[in-house]
C-alpha cells in the first residue's frame, strides 16, 4: 500500500478505479472488516475558495446518513489538510 488513513483502518493502494475533474478513486482495503474498498480522494484545493469546499463537506454528511439497497456503503471520512483533499471510503 502506499497510503493509510489516519486510525490506520484502510489502506489505499496505487490502483486507479477512476477519476473525475475534482476526485480521484483507488482501490483500497478495509483491515477492520477485511474487504476491498473504494478510496475517494476529493481535491478541495481547486474547488471555490469557501462555497466549494462547504459543499464538498455538505455532500460528504449527507452521505454519511442514507441508507438504500441501491446505494454503494459509506464508511468513514477525513480531510487531509496537507494534500488539500477530502477522503471518504
Amino acid at each position: 500500500h502506499i497510503e493509510t488513513s489516519p486510525q490506520g483502518r484502510y489502506l489505499r493502494f496505487d490502483e486507479s478505479l477512476g477519476s473525475g475533474l475534482y476526485k480521484n478513486i483507488y482501490r483500497a482495503y478495509d483491515t477492520s472488516e477485511g474487504i476491498e474498498v473504494a478510496w475517494n480522494a476529493v481535491n478541495i484545493s481547486a474547488l471555490l475558495p469557501k462555497e466549494g469546499k462547504k459543499r464538498i463537506m455538505n455532500e460528504v454528511k449527507v452521505l454519511q446518513n442514507l441508507e438504500h439497497r441501491n446505494l454503494i456503503k459509506f464508511f468513514g471520512s477525513w480531510v487531509n489538510r496537507e494534500k488539500e483533499e477530502v477522503i471518504f471510503i
